[in-house]
């Protein structure tokens, strides 16, 4: 970048070839180099932007620096989208592993997190148009990992959770270790807050699993001190008699 900066000419004509993936002893030099500490900056990234595509399908190449580029790219894609066209960066995801995309998420989750007190605005304006435009569509993409994941992200949606929740569920499905995103969830408050959503979340998460986690009890008593009504639901009643059936509950 200060070389960008200080002689554009030079580093377009000579250093910047050297990222293209035509060579690939060099170009996986030149990306771990950058990866190494990466920073967006809009002049760099309109210039290599071909080959900064092309490496998403490429990331086996870079090995301890996978995580890195797929951090990369998903900030491209929040901040720097008006700059690429829809089809490359959709593309550029698809072509990532269900361990890429797991590595999409954590860095969504973060992005948004650091949002401070814009993070409701950021959640619709950035993460919104991202989900719907560029994450992959495929339902064979949906792992349980991946769900524990969205999970953690829609929980740092703030108000916007009900709305977040809505978007997403389709991919979620039931984890077997429930206790993180449970711990999550009873710690946000949304079983208060928004106590239908959250059984909602509740219902597509626990299925039989073998150990149910404390917090499977703590989320119901939550959602039931918010809104009694519940009581009498499906999903409720389905929770309730598998937490007995476990010894969680008596009576």
């Amino acid at each position: 970048i200060p070389l960008l900066r200080i002689d554009p000419s030079w580093t377009k004509s000579t250093l910047l070839p050297l990222f293209k993936w035509e060579n690939e002893v060099e170009a996986r030099s030149a990306w771990a180099g950058f990866l190494w500490s990466p920073r967006l900056y809009k002049p760099l990234f309109v210039y290599f932007k071909e080959d900064f595509l092309a490496t998403a399908s490429r990331l086996d190449r870079l090995k301890a620096h996978s995580n890195q580029y797929i951090s990369v790219l998903t900030y491209v894609a929040l901040d720097m989208a008006e700059d690429f066209t829809e089809n490359e960066l959709s593309n550029a995801f698809n072509n990532l592993t269900n361990e890429g995309l797991e590595t999409v998420l954590q860095t969504l989750t973060q992005a948004l997190t650091s949002s401070g007190e814009q993070l409701e605005a950021y959640w619709v304006n950035r993460i919104v148009p991202f989900w719907i435009t560029l994450w992959p569509k495929s339902t064979n993409r949906i792992t349980p990992r991946i769900s524990e994941l969205l999970v953690q992200l829609i929980l740092s949606a703030g108000a916007e959770f009900p709305a977040a929740w809505k978007l997403v569920k389709g991919w979620i499905q039931p984890v077997e270790h429930l206790h993180y995103p449970l711990y999550l969830l009873a710690k946000s408050n949304k079983c208060s807050t928004n106590p239908e959503e959250a059984l909602e979340l509740l219902d597509a998460l626990v299925r039989d699993q073998a150990f149910p986690p404390d917090e499977v009890k703590t989320c119901l008593e939550q959602i039931l001190s918010s809104d009694s009504h519940l009581e009498h639901s499906q999903q409720y009643s389905r929770i309730y008699l598998y937490l007995r059936r476990k010894g969680i509950i008596n009576g």
